[in-house]
C-alpha cells in the first residue's frame, strides 16, 4: 500500500528518486508512466558521469508527480522551476490537466529534499521568455508537459531550446499519442524551421527524450548500454535524421 511519510532525505540524488519513486509517487495524481523511472535513472547518471550541471524545470506540473521526480536530482545549489498555469483555468484551452496549487505546494512539502529550492511560477508559459525561469546558467533537466496544443508546444520547446545547458535531457510528453495531435505536429514545426539544438535520442514511457546536439552520441549510447538489457524488444529507429532507441 503506498504510505504518505515522507522518505528517509538522501544526499544521492538517484537513491532520492528511488525514494520518492516508491514511497510518493503513488500518492499524487498524475500520469507518470511507472516504467519511465529507469530512464529517467539512466539519463541522470549519464550526467553525473560526464558532469553536467544546472537546473531542472517542468512546464506544467499538475500536481507535482514528475516534477518531484526531476526534483528529487537536484545537486547542491541547483534550483528546481515549476511552469503552470494552477488555478488559472480560463488559460487551460485544451483542458489537458487541471493543476492545482494548493496541492502543489503539499507535496512539494512533503516529498522535496529542499522546499526552499522549488520556484514555481504561475503563468501561461506563451507569456514566459526564457529571462523569465532562468535562475543561474541554465536547466539540465526539462520536462515539457503543459498545454498540447501546436502553438504551446512549439514555444515550450523554443524555451527549452533557449535556457538547455549542454548535455541536457528533455522530455517532451505524448509525443506519439494520437489523442494529442498538436505535440507531434509542434515537434514536427520545431525541426523543419531551422536546425534545431535539440535532437531525439530516446523514446519511453510515453516520453520523447532530446538532448543537444553536441551530446546526442553519449546520450543514446548510455541509453542502450543502460536500457537495452532489461527492456522489451528496444528498437534503433531514425527520427528527423537522428538516431533514436524506443524501449
Amino acid at each position: 500500500m503506498p504510505t504518505t511519510d515522507p522518505p528517509q532525505i538522501s544526499t544521492a540524488p538517484l537513491d532520492r528518486l528511488a525514494a520518492y519513486w516508491r514511497n510518493g509517487r503513488p500518492n499524487i495524481h498524475g500520469w507518470v508512466a511507472p516504467v519511465l523511472l529507469k530512464p529517467l535513472s539512466a539519463a541522470a547518471a549519464h550526467q553525473a558521469d560526464v558532469g553536467v550541471r544546472g537546473d531542472v524545470l517542468e512546464i506544467g506540473v499538475h500536481k507535482g508527480a514528475l516534477f518531484l521526480a526531476l526534483d528529487a536530482l537536484r545537486g547542491a545549489g541547483e534550483k528546481a522551476v515549476a511552469v503552470d498555469v494552477f488555478d488559472d483555468q480560463h488559460l487551460n484551452v485544451d483542458n489537458s490537466g487541471r493543476g492545482s496549487r494548493e496541492k502543489f505546494d503539499e507535496h512539494v512539502r512533503l516529498w522535496s529534499h529542499d522546499p526552499d529550492g522549488v520556484v514555481a511560477v504561475q503563468a501561461d508559459s506563451l507569456t514566459l521568455a526564457p529571462a523569465d525561469i532562468v535562475q543561474s546558467e541554465g536547466f539540465r533537466l526539462i520536462s515539457i508537459d503543459g498545454s498540447h496544443t501546436v502553438e504551446h508546444t512549439l514555444n515550450d520547446l523554443a524555451l527549452a531550446e533557449a535556457t538547455a545547458v549542454s548535455g541536457a535531457v528533455v522530455l517532451v510528453d505524448d509525443y506519439f499519442n494520437p489523442r494529442w495531435p498538436g505535440v507531434h505536429e509542434a515537434f514536427a514545426r520545431f525541426n523543419l524551421l531551422g536546425a534545431p539544438k535539440l535532437v531525439p535520442f530516446l523514446h519511453a514511457g510515453k516520453k520523447l527524450f532530446l538532448t543537444t546536439l553536441d551530446a546526442h552520441a553519449g546520450a543514446l549510447e548510455n541509453a542502450r548500454a543502460r536500457l537495452e538489457p532489461g527492456a522489451a524488444k528496444p528498437r534503433l529507429v531514425r527520427l528527423y535524421g537522428h538516431r533514436m532507441l524506443v524501449v
